[in-house]
């Protein structure tokens, strides 16, 4: 039986509980799964250790996310040589800049050690018994929360947002040259690709116009760049436990027979323009002065300086 936006209207109305398949509904899952303590399969707590064991935990878990899935004859633990190999969970060694969780929360560091173990578990990764244990003791219902609402950035929101002046000036513009023409590329044009994430939405549902580097000529941003940006970001999504809510989403939206419970990866690009043009800046500066060096080694000249401002490095 398939629940119509009607029906979870009415539960939600009968019961006082929050709308199925919302970030509320979320949260809310995580609040009663702690109504008695520690969810169920959790054995340990923080209490249940003092702070040298508590310690070694930690120590334990910084190990893993050094070593775990190394063949190194110098590593002289027979848990990692057990490892069979594949693609790891990967690992975000930076904060990135959409990153907005407080510290008093959990410090960024042990956020990192926390999702990536989070991570190898989901992925069926081998982890220590002691990074188990760190993790039993430090996951709570604050924790669990926060792991889900710093995601916020990566989920569409439910009305069309407002941005800087100069920056909805350029939107409305480019969204009355595609009325008018048809000819401006949307961003759900952009394939995402080159990751690992198996089932991942391909595109962003996202009909806006492509934002363009330069306003001044409407200097468009390369495909290639956006696939790359676009790249990065899911990179971070991953890391920061995007991947674990995603395959639960698909679940719950099987099992409840709707797409509302769906966590498909999201960006605004529009919302993180500054980044993404400055992003495009360092990279051209890089191209420009890797093809200088390249062309001081081979004894060339540069025939046309404005020419170095490309991808292109065939040439």
């Amino acid at each position: 039986m398939e629940y119509t936006d009607s029906d979870f209207k009415k539960l939600g109305k009968r019961f006082k509980v929050p709308l199925l398949g919302t970030d509320e509904w979320y949260i809310q899952e995580i609040v009663d799964s702690y109504m008695d303590g520690k969810p169920f399969g959790y054995k340990h707590t923080i209490d249940d250790f003092g702070p040298y064991s508590l310690r070694v935990f930690y120590c334990s878990a910084e190990a893993d996310y050094d070593f775990l899935g190394q063949h190194n004859d110098t590593i002289d633990t027979e848990h990692y040589s057990d490892y069979l190999g594949g693609e790891l969970p990967p690992k975000v060694d930076y904060i990135p800049h959409w990153y907005r969780l407080d510290r008093k929360t959990i410090d960024p560091l042990s956020f990192k050690l926390y999702n990536w173990l989070r991570n190898c578990k989901h992925q069926h990764y081998p982890i220590s018994r002691n990074s188990e244990l760190w993790l039993q003791t430090l996951e709570t219902q604050e924790l669990e929360i926060a792991s889900y609402t710093v995601l916020k950035p990566f989920r569409k929101p439910k009305e069309s947002p407002t941005y800087p002046t100069a920056v909805q000036a350029h939107l409305d513009y480019l969204q009355e040259q595609q009325k008018e023409h048809q000819i401006l590329p949307d961003i759900v044009s952009i394939p995402l690709v080159r990751h690992n994430v198996e089932g991942l939405n391909k595109y962003i549902l996202d009909k806006r116009p492509i934002p363009f580097y330069q306003v001044e000529g409407l200097v468009q941003f390369p495909l290639a760049y956006l696939q790359w940006y676009l790249r990065q970001r899911i990179i971070e999504w991953v890391a920061h436990g995007g991947e674990i809510l995603f395959d639960k989403g698909y679940s719950l939206a099987v099992a409840f027979g709707h797409s509302k419970f769906q966590r498909p990866f999201y960006w605004d690009l529009w919302k993180d323009i500054k980044n993404l043009r400055r992003e495009y800046t360092d990279l051209l500066v890089l191209t420009l002065r890797l093809q200088e060096l390249f062309r001081e080694h081979k004894g060339y000249q540069f025939e046309d300086k404005a020419r170095a401002y490309s991808f292109d490095t065939q040439t």
